[in-house]
């Protein structure tokens, strides 16, 4: 499976790295996380899940609702 993700999140914990990891061994090519405005809550999480390979995070500096989301990614 070569395909792309885009995952749209609010307040990410460390689920959000489970799920990451496994599309990852799932064989998803790129994955697009956007952090919906988590602010600090998330930092750490967001900042992990930037550092795997084929993963970008996009940041919104605010919580802008999921359909914004998936526009910006």
């Amino acid at each position: 499976m070569n395909c792309a993700v885009l995952i749209p999140c609010y307040g990410a914990d460390e689920r959000l790295l489970l799920l990451v990891d496994a599309l990852k061994a799932a064989g998803a090519g790129r994955l697009v996380v956007v952090d919906d405005g988590s602010g600090s809550s998330g930092e750490g999480i967001f900042a992990q899940v930037a550092q795997r390979e084929g993963v970008v995070v996009l940041r919104h500096g605010e919580n802008r609702g999921k359909g914004a989301a998936l526009k910006s990614g």
